[in-house]
């Protein structure tokens, strides 16, 4: 991740337009652009305030990722374990070296701040949320439940936390929903799927559709839609935007991690085990009204706290 987006004609682009302009502010978006802060500092000349805006506390993704595979107890678990260890402590380190030379850090929730404040406890750290515009996700025409159910997860498909989540949902989860309501599928929506998601694929309980040009079609179709993170961080857009859309929703703990305004059965149902996340999908399944309630109480929380309107202020604030 430090190395990955390194450019010499960005690097030269930001070195010229530093000679020519006054600035005082320079934000990093990502520890993947973080490294041109620290030329910038090594430089050792008067300079605008150097922030970055961290999505995640990626070690933490790591760490999550390696707990995982552990559990998995096979040897391709304890493999994906090993690297994920290796690349913990590696991020952890660089991390800290980030905080450490800039003057300010963007979190995107308070838990992600209190993980970045444990690898160097003098950094100064903001909480600027994720945030969707409310405006443009706006929630679909009213719909009836009706077969097949469609249950809809959207997001980058070669993004680990994300593979791991369809996988334990396909494998884990999808059958116990099955026994008590056949007629029901899992969509799965996203860029770039890995060959592990793409095998998924049966055209019939199970549908992967990769790189779609647009995914409000399938949001709309959604009876519910699910978010069974076992390992990441931050907040989820895709969390934001299905409760911007007034979809019944089920998620993990983690999955709505971030969000500390959510309320289990106020605006979305929690669920952590295979047996109480079925539950819980099939009880949105087999009471339309409730879904309904849930929808509306998420959006209006989201667009109260979360809209782009609200978190642009928060942004301009703290800068």
């Amino acid at each position: 991740m430090a190395f990955r987006n390194l450019s010499p004609a960005f690097s030269a682009t930001l070195q010229n337009l530093l000679q020519q302009e006054t600035f005082a502010v320079i934000q990093a978006e990502s520890i993947e652009m973080g490294r041109y802060l620290l030329e910038l500092r090594r430089q050792r000349r008067k300079q605008p305030s150097l922030v970055l805006d961290e999505f995640n506390a990626e070690y933490l993704l790591q760490k999550g990722a390696a707990l995982t595979s552990i559990r998995e107890r096979s040897a391709k678990g304890i493999a994906g374990a090993i690297y994920s260890l290796i690349q913990w402590q590696k991020l952890r380190a660089y991390e800290r070296s980030l905080l450490q030379q800039v003057d300010h850090t963007l979190a995107v929730s308070e838990e992600d701040r209190q993980a970045l404040l444990q690898l160097h406890p003098q950094a100064q750290i903001s909480i600027i949320p994720n945030g969707v515009d409310t405006s443009s996700f706006t929630p679909r025409p009213s719909i009836s439940l009706s077969p097949p159910y469609r249950l809809v997860f959207t997001g980058t498909l070669d993004f680990r936390p994300n593979v791991d989540a369809v996988l334990w949902f396909a494998r884990a989860i999808l059958p116990l929903v099955q026994k008590q309501i056949p007629q029901v599928k899992f969509v799965i929506v996203g860029r770039t799927p890995s060959a592990e998601v793409q095998a998924l694929h049966n055209g019939q309980s199970i549908e992967v559709w990769a790189n779609v040009p647009e995914i409000y079609p399938f949001l709309a179709e959604a009876a519910v839609f699910v978010l069974p993170m076992r390992m990441g961080g931050g907040i989820r857009l895709k969390l934001l935007e299905a409760l911007a859309l007034q979809l019944p929703t089920v998620s993990t703990p983690l999955g709505a991690m971030g969000v500390p305004e959510l309320r289990n059965a106020e605006h979305l149902l929690l669920a952590t085990t295979p047996e109480e996340f079925a539950e819980a999908t099939l009880s949105l399944l087999k009471d339309e009204a409730m879904g309904k309630r849930l929808g509306v109480a998420g959006r209006n929380l989201v667009q109260a706290k979360y809209d782009w309107q609200e978190v642009g202020q928060k942004l301009a604030d703290t800068l």
